[in-house]
């Protein structure tokens, strides 16, 4: 029942989003919102709605789209020298899941798996931010998610 309501929440949020789309075409050129909209679609639905995989070719956002929308942020932050607290504002309603999933996407993403200094600084801001929300969290079935994904977070950081 708990997930059947997770999953509710979820198409909850899609269905703000169409609204805000309808009032503005633009709303998803912000690089932040543009994450936190492909994770949504990618990561979080398929994995709390358990949406099984299909046989025919789906034009549904994956993990290499995710990755696509962190490397276009993380280029805005680098271009613009954005500080990261406000960062975190432009991504909506962020979460722990978003911040390591952010985390351990940017870092897996990177090329001949040689991460340049940036890009290892501001995913270990993501995996800081992802801890301190985590203690937020009341529901043990999300910390339970949110402590898989940071373990995999803090294993990419190290390696």
């Amino acid at each position: 029942v708990a997930q059947t309501t997770d999953c509710q929440s979820l198409i909850s949020i899609l269905e703000g989003w169409i609204l805000r789309l309808t009032n503005n075409p633009l709303s998803f050129d912000n690089p932040f919102l543009n994450f936190k909209a492909v994770k949504t679609l990618a990561v979080d639905i398929p994995r709390v709605c358990q949406v099984t995989k299909q046989r025919k070719p789906s034009s549904a956002p994956k993990k290499v789209d995710v990755q696509k929308s962190i490397k276009m942020s993380m280029e805005i932050i680098n271009l613009y020298d954005k500080k990261m607290k406000k960062v975190f504002e432009f991504i909506p309603n962020i979460t722990a899941s978003d911040c390591f999933a952010f985390c351990s996407l940017a870092l897996e993403a990177q090329e001949e798996n040689v991460v340049n200094e940036n890009t290892l600084a501001i995913s270990a801001r993501f995996f800081e931010k992802g801890k301190s929300l985590m203690k937020l969290v009341t529901s043990e079935r999300v910390n339970h998610r949110n402590k898989k994904m940071l373990k995999k977070a803090g294993d990419n950081l190290r390696d």
